[in-house]
């Protein structure tokens, strides 16, 4: 499975692509949304908390079950739509589109990347067969724990792909802006 850190650049992708945003100003004027989509993102990963060791345990049998499925994503969508509401009084359900989607996001990284077979249950409480896709890719963890030398470089080629991504997805929406404006000078 991805770590957080590759989960929290997915975050900040959607994030991007919501607001079409060209410039890393631009981005950094939606701080608020970037904390709420990094933390959404990274959420579902709530599940690896085992309460009977009293910490995170990656082995934790509740991982990749309830949390991992789309009626998650959508519980809390909804969630963020009444939070919205309570706070601003008003009902922002593009907002909450966006958080399934964003928690949805993790679900797919994790089916993708995940080293746990015969894959996940993503259709809970519907559905308890798990799923997994015909095309996958195995992201094996260090067994040593997480913060060994193997795991770290994982760590750094999830920074470096993340931030090329997010430089590429600028560049696309920064070009494209570019290029309506020459088409409307004509």
């Amino acid at each position: 499975m991805p770590s957080p850190i590759g989960h929290g650049f997915t975050g900040v992708l959607l994030l991007i692509i919501r607001y079409r945003v060209e410039q890393w100003r631009q981005l950094l004027c939606h701080w608020r949304q970037i904390c709420l989509f990094v933390f959404l993102a990274i959420f579902p990963d709530v599940d690896l908390f085992n309460p009977q060791l009293g910490r995170f345990d990656l082995d934790s049998p509740f991982h990749h079950q309830w949390t991992h499925s789309f009626s998650f994503a959508l519980l809390i969508g909804l969630v963020v739509v009444l939070v919205r509401r309570i706070a601003s009084n008003q009902w922002d359900w593009r907002l909450g589109g966006w958080s399934t989607l964003v928690v949805s996001s993790h679900t797919v990284l994790d089916l993708f990347f995940s080293n746990k077979l015969p894959g996940m249950p993503v259709f809970l409480p519907f559905s308890s067969y798990p799923v997994m896709l015909p095309v996958h890719f195995y992201y094996f963890w260090d067994e040593e724990g997480i913060f060994t030398y193997a795991n770290f470089f994982k760590f750094l080629a999830e920074i470096v792909f993340g931030f090329a991504l997010i430089a590429l997805l600028l560049q696309y929406y920064s070009r494209r802006r570019t290029k309506s404006r020459v088409g409307t000078m004509r």
